[in-house]
């Protein structure tokens, strides 16, 4: 197995190379380019429904946070980089990658989250498929969500706040006009 210090320092990179912040699925979802993983670290835990290399990933941000002030935590499912962050990476001599590093203004298109949101809200022969995608969304912005789903279960819980999520995907053209309004946008 790779040394704990040499898989925190990629993490750290990674990180910085995607803009200094990033959600934990945002760093999850890149955690394989940057580290090695066994084949145990990519199974699905069983109960959990992600590879077990997500707590590793916890883990060692937790550490860089904690033992080393490397990273913080500014809001609930965010890690950003710290200034004693950035002084450690250059330090071992790391440098952005410029092609992952992009400003805001670089930025053009629809934001995947919102793709994977219009895209899945029109599935309704899976619509686990689009409570998956609203929890992911719920995570970006900060809140602790949990898919449940199920007969007579919420479909998605933000636990500090205790409310729960019931969401429903519709086929194309079937919400009336009168649902269509409620939000003060009849274009939907």
């Amino acid at each position: 197995m790779v040394r704990e210090e040499t898989r925190k320092n990629s993490l750290l990179k990674l990180i910085y190379d995607i803009g200094g912040e990033g959600t934990r699925e945002q760093i999850n979802a890149k955690v394989p380019e940057y580290w090695e993983l066994s084949k145990e670290e990519l199974e699905i835990e069983k109960g959990v429904g992600k590879p077990l290399y997500w707590h590793r990933v916890a883990s060692a941000c937790q550490s860089l946070k904690d033992r080393d002030s490397y990273l913080e935590n500014p809001r609930l499912g965010v890690w950003k980089i710290t200034d004693t962050g950035k002084k450690h990476l250059s330090s071992i001599g790391h440098k952005p990658s410029p092609s992952i590093q992009m400003s805001p203004s670089q930025i053009t298109g629809v934001p995947p989250l919102c793709k994977e949101l219009r895209e899945s809200q029109r599935n309704s022969e899976n619509p686990a498929i689009f409570e998956e995608v609203l929890m992911k969304t719920f995570r970006q912005l900060g809140f602790s969500a949990k898919h449940i789903g199920g007969k007579d279960e919420p479909d998605v819980l933000i636990e500090e706040y205790k409310t729960i999520l019931d969401a429903k995907t519709t086929k194309e053209g079937v919400i009336g006009e009168t649902f269509a309004t409620l939000g003060g946008n009849s274009n939907g």
